[in-house]
């Protein structure tokens, strides 16, 4: 699986304070679900692939998004390497 290339990246910036939170300790937590007023925000799951196609189709995301995502396939990928992040603490 291909990385993508960031956009923009902050290597080189002077770190200005120190860190809040230790380097890696909420990558040892799992993921939040938070749910309030019939709204449920929880990580992504495979079975959201075409939920996130069909997403990043919209022009106004693909206007403020540095991301595309055109296949399912592609969904997928982004969808498994977010959860090897989460379980990586990355």
């Amino acid at each position: 699986m291909s990385v993508p290339t960031p956009v923009w990246s902050n290597a080189g910036m002077p770190r200005l304070t120190a860190p809040v939170v230790p380097v890696g300790s909420l990558g040892r937590a799992g993921q939040p679900v938070l749910s309030a007023g019939g709204l449920l925000l929880r990580p992504w799951a495979e079975a959201d692939a075409d939920a996130m196609v069909s997403a990043f189709a919209d022009p106004v995301l693909q206007h403020w998004h540095a991301r595309t995502v055109d296949s399912r396939r592609e969904a997928v990928e982004l969808i498994t390497d977010d959860v090897r992040a989460d379980v990586r603490g990355g």
